[in-house]
């Protein structure tokens, strides 16, 4: 079976370890699609586009080498779009035809709403054997008129669609009016963070909050019920990393604020130095974050919304508290800094990695049945 994969940037950190793993099963070539917008991100930075637009191999890119023990980069290409312009997307599109036809893809799973993939679109409607993933099936916020046609058109042009939660899906449908077919997938650990050297711890004890910081991820919220809590006393700090706008009053010494965007490096070391970490998230649809600090068997103590309590286990791989309740957070602090940590995160190995129910190699050879599944389908 070939499979062509096409994603973005935004999700290098999870495909890193999804391609690595489901490349045993099938032949898997990813198209990773690079526009001026995307080309510095969590796990993907490279330094500049080419001029034209084209599909060149990954291993023309150096500063991608430096995954070279976790993927093949021959498997890799970059769809190179300068300027995202219609006329750059047009001859993206037509290159990507070429190369569908030259490989003999069988299936196309992608994963990103980007500009260059709204060209695909009619591509894909006539692919027939086709897979999208949701990463977000109801936005956060608000969205326009036309990005609401635009994500119908896709959903109309998809004929499967792969839901990293079962949460949302009857809110998807009511919203939508979706008769797709539908598949369910997990998501593994963010284990390329692994690979980056760990600093000196610089703040002791403390919890982290980590990522950029919006409104729905309740950092307000934790901050208050972090100053009513007792780890304060104790001489927990408090460090929350990540660039965005807190809009609240931090009297207490013990919370540490690294106001700006925070590279793996840095992440890596803020992760593995902390005693857990906690997610106080008003709304949420499945979390990068939880996988980040799973990777290194990090308990995480969230609030119970999306997808939380189906990679959570409460009370065993973390906690889950009441959304948008400041007791609720502050009484779950208390507790995660009085319970047994090292054996969450024992429970946490055992769960997401080596053979477990949640590794990487179980979360991939799913996948793998639903490929099968689709192209029998089309038969």
């Amino acid at each position: 079976m070939k499979v062509l994969y096409v994603t973005v940037p935004s999700f290098f950190d999870l495909d890193i370890s999804l391609i690595r793993e489901l490349s045993n099963f099938c032949d898997v070539k990813v198209l990773l699609i690079v526009s001026p917008e995307s080309m510095h991100l969590s796990a993907f930075s490279i330094e500049e586009l080419r001029k034209q637009c084209d599909i060149i191999p990954a291993t023309n890119y150096t500063e991608i080498h430096k995954y070279s023990n976790l993927i093949d980069l021959q498997k890799w290409y970059i769809a190179n779009n300068p300027d995202n312009s219609i006329k750059s997307c047009l001859k993206l599109k037509n290159k990507i035809d070429t190369l569908i036809d030259k490989e003999h893809i069988d299936l196309i799973h992608s994963t990103t709403t980007c500009k260059t993939a709204a060209f695909l679109l009619p591509t894909i409607k006539q692919f027939k054997n086709s897979l999208f993933t949701l990463h977000d099936p109801i936005p956060h916020k608000k969205i326009s008129f036309l990005r609401k046609c635009y994500y119908r058109s896709i959903y109309w042009s998809y004929e499967n669609l792969l839901f990293l939660s079962d949460s949302l899906i009857d809110s998807f449908r009511e919203k939508y009016k979706s008769n797709n077919r539908v598949y369910y997938s997990k998501l593994g650990v963010y284990d390329y963070l692994s690979s980056f050297p760990i600093h000196k711890n610089s703040y002791d004890k403390y919890i982290l909050f980590f990522g950029k910081i919006s409104y729905y991820k309740g950092v307000d919220l934790l901050i208050e019920s972090y100053q009513q809590s007792n780890a304060s006393s104790q001489g927990i700090k408090l460090v929350i990393a990540g660039k965005g706008d807190i809009n609240s009053d931090i009297k207490n010494e013990n919370i540490i604020l690294l106001n700006h965007y925070i590279e793996n490096e840095e992440l890596a070391s803020l992760i593995q130095n902390s005693l857990f970490v906690v997610l106080p998230y008003r709304t949420s649809t499945q979390s990068g974050c939880v996988m980040s600090a799973f990777a290194f068997n990090k308990p995480v103590l969230a609030t119970n919304v999306g997808d939380f309590s189906n990679v959570i286990t409460n009370k065993e791989t973390g906690l889950l508290v009441e959304p948008n309740d400041i007791s609720s957070l502050r009484d779950g602090i208390d507790y995660m800094v009085t319970t047994n940590l090292a054996l969450m995160s024992n429970n946490i190995e055992k769960q997401y990695k080596s053979n477990g129910d949640r590794s990487w190699k179980n979360i991939t050879w799913n996948l793998f049945c639903t490929y099968n599944q689709i192209l029998k389908n089309s038969k």
